[in-house]
């Protein structure tokens, strides 16, 4: 049985000029290119973001909407840092303790995990889709000659 090697740091020191907490979750290789190559993609099709901003974002969805609250095992190996809103992060922390109040086992490693995994499953459907109107686009498009 191979060892669960994800794990969660939380820094409890907050940066003053930014109001951040800083989280570093563990996680396989084959899920950080994942990850990367997603967004890669968001940038080509135009829709600019950064990993730290669509990660937040994709946070902040999942702790609005907790529904599944299975974790999905995988064994880490690459980390990505996570600089959450010190209000949103001591939301969740609070959620999460009410949540172990009433019988439900969250931690905070496995809803960022589920937050990502879910958002990056709906965002890679689309832009296959947006990516695949892009290629159609430019195959149909006359070439022009300078």
């Amino acid at each position: 049985m191979k060892k669960d090697r994800q794990t969660i740091t939380t820094s409890e020191q907050t940066i003053k000029h930014s109001a951040r907490r800083a989280f570093t979750v563990r996680v396989r290789n084959s899920f950080f290119q994942q990850l990367t190559t997603h967004l890669r993609l968001l940038k080509r099709i135009n829709l600019r973001c950064t990993k730290q901003a669509w990660i937040e974002d994709a946070i902040k969805e999942k702790f609005l909407s907790i529904k599944n609250l299975n974790l999905l095992e995988d064994i880490g190996d690459k980390f990505i840092n996570i600089k959450l809103d010190v209000k949103l992060a001591e939301e969740i922390e609070r959620k999460i303790e009410e949540l172990r109040k009433i019988g439900i086992n969250l931690n905070k490693k496995q809803l960022f995990l589920e937050a990502i995994r879910e958002r990056l499953s709906v965002e890679e459907q689309e832009v296959n889709q947006k990516a695949q109107e892009l290629l159609q686009q430019m195959i149909s498009s006359p070439k022009t000659s300078s």
